[in-house]
């Protein structure tokens, strides 16, 4: 028996020990099924006329914001994301100088012009794509649950 206090360490911990005892059979056990029904989730979105109408509303609003580019918030956030890992090069040779505010002290001024200019243009997209969304989330994620449970109760789990 153990003494109070001590321990035994193991590798991955008791969270690792813990998922593989309990979660980690039904998953593998279960990932064809779960592919599955993710692959039929995501369809059903996508082709769900309510949220057709409300990324339409969207890319109304945003257009009406000064934003026409994009079509649909996924096609804003991968086109940001592009951008960023464009601008990505610059800013490597200071990975790990530590806080935020050291990073950019660390940059030239062309890199922190850049990278200044890429946040401004984030926080205004941000904000204007946040106040096209006030109705989608609320409706999307309604819409989502809605398709999950009829999913899930005409895919029943092995």
């Amino acid at each position: 028996m153990k003494a109070p206090g001590s321990q035994t360490i193991k590798k991955g911990g008791c969270q690792l020990t813990a998922e593989n005892s309990v979660a980690a059979p039904a998953w593998h056990d279960n990932f064809d099924w779960l592919e599955a029904v993710l692959e039929e989730l995501s369809q059903r979105l996508l082709s769900h006329p309510r949220i057709l109408e409300i990324e339409e509303y969207w890319t109304t609003c945003m257009a009406d914001a000064g934003y026409s580019r994009w079509q649909t918030v996924e096609e804003l956030d991968d086109s940001l994301s592009a951008e960023f890992y464009e601008l990505l090069p610059t800013f490597l040779p200071f990975q790990g100088v530590g806080e935020s505010d050291a990073l950019i002290d660390a940059l030239d001024e062309e890199s922190r012009q850049s990278l200044e200019a890429f946040r401004a243009k984030e926080i205004a997209l941000a904000i204007a794509s946040h106040n096209c969304s006030k109705v989608y989330e609320d409706e999307y994620q309604q819409i989502r649950l809605e398709l999950e449970k009829s999913i899930l109760s005409s895919n029943p789990i092995n």
